[in-house]
């Protein structure tokens, strides 16, 4: 699935400018962000605030709630990993920056996949218990 949306990515840089690359990064830049705040909030307000522990067993909705907090885990991981990569590209003549574009291409790729994971687990804590 993740070589689908790197190939995704590829033929779409090809065919985009400059301009609509960063737009689209922005937005995925956004939309994870808002995903990213629900999901700490449910995370706060269903296990945090009630001094409970993420067992195994515990759901929220029906959702595991150990993969909630493993997904929050990882988008950090995974913003951090992308922000030091910019940073060591930022650093670069501006002769490569093509290379700097395909890498928000890239980016812009992560950033989304790892939304729809946070919109997915959000829906399943709306649901009610089975």
């Amino acid at each position: 699935m993740k070589d689908n949306l790197l190939e995704n990515s590829a033929s779409n840089e090809n065919n985009s400018s400059p301009e609509l690359i960063l737009t689209d990064w922005l937005t995925a830049v956004y939309e994870l962000y808002s995903q990213f705040e629900m999901l700490n909030a449910c995370i706060h307000r269903e296990i945090v605030k009630p001094n409970l522990r993420p067992e195994a067993n515990r759901f929220i909705g029906q959702c595991p709630a150990h993969q909630l907090i493993t997904l929050s885990i990882t988008i950090q991981s995974e913003l951090q990993r992308l922000i030091q990569e910019m940073d060591q590209l930022s650093g670069l003549k501006l002769q490569i920056i093509d290379k700097n574009y395909q890498r928000l291409v890239s980016h812009t790729s992560t950033l989304k996949e790892l939304s729809q994971q946070a919109q997915a687990k959000l829906y399943l804590t709306t649901l009610p218990r089975l």
